[in-house]
C-alpha cells in the first residue's frame, strides 16, 4: 500500500472538517475551506475526503438522490435525514 503523506492543506481540510457537525457534503467542506484559504482546489477537497472514506478513517454516508456526506465519528450508528431541510444528524443505536 502506498503511503499517504501529511500535507498542509491535508491538515487544514481535516481540521475544517472536524470542526462541522452537520455531517457535510464535499461541497460543504470546500465551500468553509474555500472561505479561508482560497488556494486550495475542490478537486482536493473531494479527493481528501474520498480517499479518507476509502481508508476507513471517516465515515461516507450514502443517500439516496443527495450528496454523499460526510462523519468523523466511526462508531456504528444511524443517521436521520430531515425529509424538508436535508439536515443530517445522529441517531440513537
Amino acid at each position: 500500500m502506498k503511503e499517504k503523506r501529511n500535507t498542509l492543506q491535508k491538515g487544514i481540510v481535516f481540521d475544517i472538517f472536524n470542526s462541522m457537525t452537520n455531517h457535510p457534503s464535499a461541497g460543504m467542506v470546500y465551500d468553509a475551506v474555500h472561505e479561508k484559504y482560497p488556494g486550495i482546489s475542490r478537486a482536493t477537497v473531494y479527493r481528501l475526503l474520498a480517499e479518507a472514506a476509502d481508508d476507513g478513517r471517516i465515515q461516507r454516508i450514502k443517500l439516496t438522490g443527495e450528496n454523499d456526506r460526510y462523519d468523523f465519528t466511526l462508531s456504528q450508528h444511524y443517521h436521520i435525514v430531515c425529509k424538508e431541510c436535508g439536515a443530517v444528524s445522529d441517531g440513537e443505536t
